[in-house]
């Protein structure tokens, strides 16, 4: 029945805003505590009464306002803390990816450079071994030619 487990039922609720009616100033000010385990209605209770009150009323729900939100904002910088931890060590992971990367591409970079180097090398062979075979047909024409006129003879 109750929404959250840390909330007192809600149908204890009347005997908690009976006590924030009293005539005795100590009797709401003690029961200013116990509104803010219902949660956001407790909350906004507390800020009407900060809104609307005064003496030591006031001051009261003013210190608890100021104590829960203080605690609240603890929490959160905790939270924000842990974070920034979290984005921290990804970003330390990303960073040492990214050098990884770097270092793999850079010996990409020299490989494809070398094999460049390969090709071009094989290109000249290829030149060079086309010259040859120019000069050795070439010889063999003239070859061929002076065995045609070696033989007419």
């Amino acid at each position: 029945m109750t929404v959250r487990s840390n909330q007192p039922p809600v149908e204890n609720f009347p005997a908690v805003m009976s006590r924030l009616y009293s005539q005795s100033e100590d009797v709401r000010i003690a029961a200013l505590p116990e509104i803010l385990q219902y949660g956001q209605l407790g909350k906004d209770l507390l800020i009407k009464i900060i809104e609307t009150e005064k003496g030591a009323l006031l001051e009261s729900a003013f210190e608890l306002f100021v104590d829960v939100s203080s605690k609240k904002y603890e929490q959160l910088t905790i939270e924000l803390n842990k974070s920034n931890e979290s984005l921290n060590d990804v970003t330390k992971k990303i960073d040492k990816e990214i050098s990884q990367l770097k270092s793999h591409v850079s010996q990409l970079d020299k490989e494809i450079n070398q094999l460049k180097f390969q090709i071009n090398q094989l290109e000249k062979e290829i030149e060079n071994l086309e010259n040859n075979k120019n000069r050795l047909t070439q010889k063999s024409n003239e070859l061929s030619q002076y065995r045609f006129h070696e033989e007419a003879k």
